[in-house]
């Protein structure tokens, strides 16, 4: 059988979903329930799962109505003799993959973009290098946002501590946010035919060192396109 959990906003999404939980751990047989390493199924971290989903999916459209692109889908398992719960599974569908840079127009981006840009640590900001959401042609000319309650990135940092996601991994995990935003940034002048070269410099060479690759690496990965057939690869000049 099938439930599906509807609702305006996030917020009461998961507040469905978060009491939906709350009964099956409160009046189901858990005690058999699998263990894999340290994870052990609770109902906190199913709600957790579904903090990650939000924040990295959803974004407001020119009315302020929170859209998601990505859907999820819990599934119980169950032991089918007594009946207890043996475990939980997260499918999640993406709707659409091109969202980050083929906004419509005034649509704002992720919801993680913004949080990012208004509640990392000014020591941090500092060292990535970054200002507001209008420095950014990805976030840019964004309307309806979020006052920050819904959105913090207390909650997500919170949602990370849950899995033992510690602060030095979440620092990797902003850089590779603030690259992607920066990426957005850099600019190609045309060469000749077919062909481009990099203007921007400066904001390039921010960009290999939040990714830790070097500055040759991301050329060829910006500008000289492949295309793998069969066993061959075909790279652009």
């Amino acid at each position: 059988s099938s439930l599906v959990i509807l609702g305006e906003n996030s917020s009461q999404r998961h507040n469905l979903y978060s009491k939906i939980l709350e009964f099956i751990f409160d009046n189901i047989n858990t005690s058999n329930s699998l263990e894999n390493g340290n994870f052990h199924l609770n109902n906190n971290k199913l709600n957790q799962i579904n903090v990650f989903i939000d924040f990295f999916s959803t974004f407001s459209n020119s009315i302020g109505i929170y859209i998601s692109k990505l859907i999820s889908n819990t599934k119980f398992h169950f032991e089918i003799e007594n009946g207890s719960l043996l475990g939980a599974s997260i499918d999640v569908n993406l709707f659409e993959t091109s969202h980050i840079y083929s906004r419509e127009i005034g649509e704002n981006n992720f919801e993680i973009f913004y949080s990012l840009l208004r509640d990392l640590p000014i020591s941090l900001k500092e060292e990535f290098k970054i200002g507001t959401f209008e420095n950014f042609y990805y976030t840019q000319n964004s309307k309806n946002l979020n006052d920050g309650k819904e959105y913090s990135l207390e909650k997500l940092i919170s949602a990370f501590e849950t899995f033992e996601i510690n602060s030095e991994e979440q620092k990797y995990i902003w850089k590779l946010l603030v690259a992607i935003l920066r990426i957005g940034n850099i600019k190609f002048l045309e060469y000749s035919e077919n062909q481009s070269i990099i203007s921007d410099i400066e904001n390039f060479r921010i960009v290999s060192e939040l990714l830790g690759i070097t500055e040759k690496h991301l050329i060829d990965i910006l500008i000289y396109p492949s295309l793998n057939e069969s066993k061959y690869i075909l790279e652009k000049a």
